[in-house]
């Protein structure tokens, strides 16, 4: 085979890199690696990193390493925590592509293959539809119809609520020294997303490609800002509150886009130590077609409301 001949196919057949980072969850994370082996688009590699698991995790990643040559498997010699683990991965990567892999999920066998395939050009990450379950992988899940999921260029609609999941997104190699050395208090899927909006856009493919498993120790599935526990409530404004300030300075980002995020910044954090804080409410109730814009409604006026209502409501008084 001459060169241009490997080089075609290389072309053709990029290599993906899967990003599979794990921490004592021996529970689920056989059904999972195996997902990736079987998937239909071969040309991987999977880059597993555990966090010094304390269970049967990593002698369960010992035996298929040992067997498939796809697996680079390494350990780290301190616990480096979620974020630090994933950091420390993404640096071992080889491929033109890169996907993040949660270690209890379950992958449809088609999903590199078709986000390959509607990859949708000058985007540096796409990412894909995905459902919850609990029990067995379902069967014909569906989409919910009245939930919409982000794309193009607009971040704004990531101000407080992230559509993105890090275990749905494949990103360009290039595009990850934009976002490789994120902040321990930042959500690496939500800062992705909005980087990716303002450096080319975010590309989605509507196919349900991901079985996210929900169980007592997961990570990142969160309650929403709707709950009504008051310590999670003050987590989730300190969570928003360093978003938004960390959005305002992204690279390439409008200048009225910027401003926005500085003013419900401000605002934001004036209202954490307020029962009630009118600026906020009004803004948010302003700007409700863009900060609520994932909500499908008929009669949208209402939710909206309420919504700002709560937002604006501080569980700390």
């Amino acid at each position: 085979m001459s060169f241009n001949q490997q080089e075609n196919i290389l072309m053709q057949h990029p290599l993906v890199s899967i990003v599979m980072c794990t921490y004592n969850g021996e529970k689920f994370v056989e059904e999972q690696l195996l997902s990736l082996l079987n998937q239909s688009y071969n040309h991987l590699e999977i880059i597993i990193a555990d966090d010094v698991s304390s269970d049967n995790t990593y002698p369960i990643l010992e035996k298929y390493a040992s067997v498939d040559q796809r697996i680079r498997l390494f350990r780290n010699e301190k616990n480096l925590g979620y974020s630090g683990n994933f950091r420390s991965a993404f640096g071992k990567t080889t491929g033109t592509y890169i996907a993040i892999c949660d270690q209890d999920d379950v992958w449809h066998p088609d999903k590199i293959k078709i986000m390959l395939n509607n990859w949708k050009p000058g985007t540096p990450l796409n990412y894909c539809n995905s459902v919850r379950f609990t029990d067995k992988v379902p069967v014909d899940a569906k989409d919910n119809p009245l939930y919409r999921r982000f794309e193009g260029t607009d971040a704004r609609k990531l101000a407080v609520f992230n559509t993105i999941s890090g275990h749905a997104i494949l990103f360009e190699r290039k595009f990850l020294s934009m976002i490789h050395d994120f902040p321990d208090q930042l959500m690496y899927d939500w800062w992705a997303g909005v980087v990716a909006a303002y450096n080319g856009g975010v590309g989605y493919v509507p196919d349900i490609l991901v079985y996210q498993r929900v169980h007592g120790n997961n990570v990142s599935v969160g309650k929403g800002f709707t709950h009504l526990d008051k310590a999670y409530k003050n987590e989730f404004n300190q969570m928003v509150n360093n978003h938004l300030k960390a959005f305002a300075v992204v690279q390439h980002i409008p200048e009225a886009h910027r401003l926005f995020f500085k003013q419900l910044q401000h605002l934001w954090e004036e209202a954490m130590d307020k029962s009630f804080s009118w600026p906020l409410f009004l803004f948010l109730f302003r700007h409700r077609q863009i900060i609520f814009w994932y909500k499908r409604k008929k009669i949208s006026f209402f939710s909206h409301l309420k919504h700002s209502y709560k937002l604006a409501s501080n569980s700390k008084a």
